[in-house]
Formats: structure tokens, sequence, C-alpha cells
């Protein structure tokens, strides 16, 4: 989706993990994913970590095998944990004789073709420096010198103030 058509900047902020990005508008914000491979040798467990959800993971080419010392086995499709990637097999690693290639398959925000990081596809775009909708703009001393802060909850904690200091006339 297109976002801040008619804007200078866009400030997209992904959830989780908490990250903000300000780039020249529009923007397109998609889910988007890219590949990327490994090849291990079947001397250990397989344990791999990405910063991006693994969405897939495929051997390629198909059908490859390993030798452990006494007879040849299937390389195995390992299991896939968010953004991990393992496998435990042959207990007798020191025996084994080959390795096993992978495709995988990496998912997260997509901005204007850059792949960021997300654990689960939720963000939050404003326009220019607007604060989007339910947030409030106030001043910070760090980047990009204003904060967005929940209405809601700033309009509760100022009557709360309020409140207590009417209380206390």
């Amino acid at each position: 989706m297109i976002y801040c058509e008619g804007s200078k900047k866009v400030t997209v902020t992904i959830l989780s993990p908490k990250l903000t990005i300000v780039v020249d508008a529009p923007a397109m914000v998609v889910i988007g994913s890219k590949a990327d491979s490994f090849t291990h040798v079947m001397t250990a467990p397989i344990s791999e970590s990405y910063n991006f959800f693994v969405s897939s993971v495929s051997m390629n080419p198909p059908g490859q095998t390993y030798d452990n010392g006494a007879r040849v086995l299937s390389c195995p499709i390992p299991s896939i944990n968010g953004k991990n990637i393992s496998s435990n097999f042959d207990n007798y690693y020191g025996d084994n004789i080959g390795s096993c290639s992978y495709d995988v398959t990496l998912q997260g925000l997509s901005i204007n073709g850059v792949l960021y990081p997300s654990d689960d596809g939720r963000f939050t775009v404003s326009c220019d420096d607007d604060c989007p909708p339910g947030k409030c703009k106030c001043h910070s001393d760090s980047y990009p010198g204003y904060c967005c802060n929940d209405c809601a909850s700033t309009s509760a904690k100022l009557k709360a103030i309020g409140d207590g200091l009417r209380s206390k006339q």
C-alpha cells in the first residue's frame, strides 16, 4: 500500500522489534520477503538464526544425502521456530561426511523496496511530522525531535494530576 502521497516524508514505526524508519514520501509499505541460503556440514546439529522471521526452508537441490560412516542418510528438513532454524539428528557426528544445502525465505516489512525485520508485520505510519491517529505529539531531545504519546493515556494522567491538585485546595 502507498502511504503519504503529497507529503515530504513518511515515518514508519515497526512495532516489534521497535524500529523507526524515516523515508521520502510517498512510501510503499508491504509485507515482503527475501531469499537466503546456507550449506551445513553434517558434523553438528543445524542451528541457524536470523534477524528476520523465517517463513520457509527447503533443501536445494532436493534429495541430498550425507554419509555417517555406516550408511547414507537423507539430509533432514530443519524445523522453523520464528527466527531460528534447527535440526537434531544422527548422534555420531564425528563419523559424518558431507554437507546439505538449504534455501530459506525470510519475511519482514518492505519499505520502498528495503526489507526491515518485523516479528509480526504490525506497524504505524505518519506523514511529515505528524503522529499516527490516537497519538499526541510532544517535544523530545532525541531524534526526530518529537515523540508520539498515547492521547487517551496522557489525558487520563493529566486529569488525575488536576483532580489531585483540586482535592488539596
